[in-house]
């Protein structure tokens, strides 16, 4: 019987989901938070989802960064 490697791509599929979930998560929590602090200063309210998003890009890229910087010193 050939081996197909199911459990593999299951596998891949659920931690996929589960960065879309965490990624979820993170934008609405900033997005809600930005929402209340810029209510109270007055300003546009469009700009919280950019903050949200922006946010995440931020967090992605850094976290890219330490992984890469650990790959390094680990294959050293």
């Amino acid at each position: 019987m050939p081996d197909d490697h199911k459990d593999e791509k299951i596998g891949r599929a659920i931690v996929n989901l589960r960065w879309l979930i965490f990624a979820a998560k993170c934008i609405s929590t900033v997005t809600v938070v930005s929402l209340v602090v810029l209510f109270f200063l007055e300003k546009p309210l469009w700009i919280a989802p950019v903050i949200g998003v922006g946010a995440y890009i931020v967090y992605r890229v850094i976290w890219r960064l330490i992984c890469r910087l650990i790959g390094w010193s680990a294959g050293q």
